[in-house]
Formats: C-alpha cells, sequence, structure tokens
C-alpha cells in the first residue's frame, strides 16, 4: 500500500511516524511549500492518500484525488462534505473515500454508547449536554468530534433536534443539546456526555492520551478502503473489525 501525505502538521507527522514503523511506502509528502506537487499523483505511484489540510481547501483536495482515482482517507474537520458529489467522483474514477472528524477507533465506540444512550434514555428525564477540550491552538470551535457526537445522539434521540454551542450546561430550547468548549495548554482531546436526571449522573468520556490512536486509525481506514469504490463511513470500518 504506498500512501501519501496531503498535509504535514501535526497530525501528518504522526501519520508519517507510524506508516514507516509499518513498513508501507511513503509515495509524496505534499504542504504548504510544495503543494503544487499534488499534480504528480497518480494511481499508479500512490494508493491512498491520507489528507490532514484546511476546511478551506480539503473539498478541492479531495476531488482533484479521487478523479485520479486514488483513495482517499479525509481527517480535516469543519467543512461540509457533498456526498452526492464525492459518490459521481468514485463511481467515474474507480476510488473510495472515507471521512471522520475522529479516526481514533475508542472514539467511535464512545459514539455507540451514547448512540445507545439517547435511545435508552429517551423516555426518561435525562438533561443532555456535552463538554470538549483541547489544545490552544486548535481553530474549530466545537471540534468536530463533539459536533458528530452531537448529530450521533439526535440521530437516536426522541428529545434533542438540535445543538448549540454553549457557555453553561443547559440551552433556552429543550430540544437543543449544549456544547461547552474549553482550549487549554496541549490537551490532545476529551469529550465528555453528562446525563442529569434529579437522581443521578450518567457521564460518558473519552480522553485521547496523544495522537497515535487518530494515525492507527487513519491507517486501518486506508487498509479498508483497498480494493473497495464508493463512500464509507467509520461505522463501516468497526462493522468489519469488530463484527457490530
Amino acid at each position: 500500500m504506498k500512501i501519501a501525505l496531503v498535509g504535514y502538521g501535526k497530525m501528518g507527522k504522526v501519520v508519517e511516524k507510524l506508516t514507516v514503523e509499518k513498513g508501507f511506502p511513503i509515495s509524496l509528502i505534499l504542504d504548504k511549500d510544495n503543494f503544487s506537487d499534488i499534480n504528480s499523483l497518480n494511481n499508479s505511484n500512490t494508493d491512498v492518500v491520507i489528507e490532514f489540510t484546511e476546511p478551506s481547501s480539503a473539498l478541492n483536495n479531495v476531488k482533484l484525488i479521487l478523479s485520479k482515482g486514488i483513495n482517499v482517507v479525509s481527517g480535516t474537520t469543519g467543512w461540509d462534505i457533498p456526498v452526492d458529489v464525492i459518490k459521481d467522483i468514485c463511481a467515474k474514477s474507480g476510488a473510495a473515500f472515507i471521512q471522520s472528524s475522529n479516526f481514533n477507533l475508542g472514539t467511535h465506540i464512545f459514539f455507540m454508547l451514547n448512540r445507545i444512550m439517547a435511545e435508552k434514555s429517551s423516555a426518561l428525564e435525562y438533561k443532555l449536554s456535552i463538554e470538549e477540550t483541547h489544545h490552544i491552538h486548535k481553530k474549530d470551535k466545537p471540534s468536530g468530534t463533539a459536533v458528530t457526537l452531537a448529530k450521533e445522539i439526535i440521530s437516536g434521540s426522541k428529545v434533542y433536534n438540535n445543538w448549540q454551542l454553549s457557555e453553561k450546561n443547559e440551552c433556552e430550547k429543550n430540544d437543543v443539546i449544549p456544547v461547552i468548549s474549553y482550549r487549554e495548554g496541549e490537551v490532545t482531546g476529551i469529550h465528555t456526555s453528562k446525563w442529569v436526571s434529579d437522581s443521578d449522573i450518567i457521564e460518558i468520556t473519552h480522553n485521547a492520551r496523544n495522537r497515535n490512536g487518530f494515525a492507527t486509525g487513519a491507517l486501518m481506514a486506508a487498509d479498508f478502503l483497498s480494493g473497495k469504490t464508493g463512500v464509507f463511513t467509520m461505522n463501516d470500518l468497526l462493522t468489519e473489525i469488530i463484527k457490530l
């Protein structure tokens, strides 16, 4: 599996280290200084691109790479994915695409537990809030993972219909999930869902100890796409791995 890295920030460097350790050849590393070299990518020198760039450029990057028949694993957050457009490009080029706000597999088990809680607690009087903490360099607020968590809960809930960035753990509307964001030090990422009733509190927390889990998940996603065509999700990957 020949891998190209598009974006060479903190995550790109961690993915590079793990890729080398796993013995996968790196065909190209693209950053701001050599980004025009993206045109040299083709499906004979590269099997999959792992992309961690900026929201403003992610869509154009993904469309270009997929059109070359190269699979894409995208970890860029804060951009809207036109799924129908991506599906059409994949169908024409034979490429495959997967995007996630968080490639840590434990995070997706965390999502699964919260979907269960949303489904089972709908008839009970729990009030929900979400808190996320990241390092001070993180630009988006709330985090893509917190937004995904809120959407996962909403998909299984009969109580909540939307989420809202908030400074406190309640919103004016009862059907809106408050999401509180903190930026502290060099925190990799902590996400907590807090379910509060008059009689108890249930807290579910995922604490990323470092970026290695994100890189591991990204490489697993790259391997998962091999031989496939179309658009996939981390739930598809988890289903294959742990037979959900």
